[in-house]
């Protein structure tokens, strides 16, 4: 169990409010390795994302929780996201500039992406810092 501070609301433009959780971490995913598809950002566009997202037990409600490691207090900072696409090996490749963590530029984002009606196009943090366990 680990006692993380994460934001009450965890949306871009909104200050963030920190709440003391106990989590059990269950798993971390990668988003460069394994991107969002398009209809999974665009159900939260304003979401504040980051690179690597944490998988959890939230041990005051028992849920099951996602957690975006970019969003907890001692590591806060905000990534801009891209949009790219697989290449023939699988390699995700950026095909757009980066988008800033404000809303006019992620309501930016969600107007490109309704645009697009292509299965192999993702979204992804344009972050380089590497999660060690």
């Amino acid at each position: 169990m680990t006692q993380l501070f994460y934001p009450t609301r965890n949306i871009i433009g909104v200050y963030p409010v920190w709440k003391c959780r106990q989590l059990t971490e269950v798993g971390r995913v990668d988003l460069v390795a394994n991107p969002l598809p398009i209809a999974e950002y665009l159900a939260r566009p304003l979401t504040r994302r980051g690179r690597w997202m944490m998988q959890a037990i939230d041990n005051e409600t028992g849920e099951f929780r996602l957690f975006y490691e970019s969003s907890f207090k001692h590591n806060f900072r905000e990534c801009p996201l891209r949009i790219g696409e697989r290449n023939d090996r699988g390699k995700l490749i950026p095909i757009s500039r980066g988008f800033a963590p404000t809303v006019p530029d992620r309501i930016a984002l969600a107007n490109v992406l309704r645009n697009l009606h292509r299965d192999d196009i993702f979204v992804y943090a344009d972050d380089l810092r590497l999660i060690e366990k």
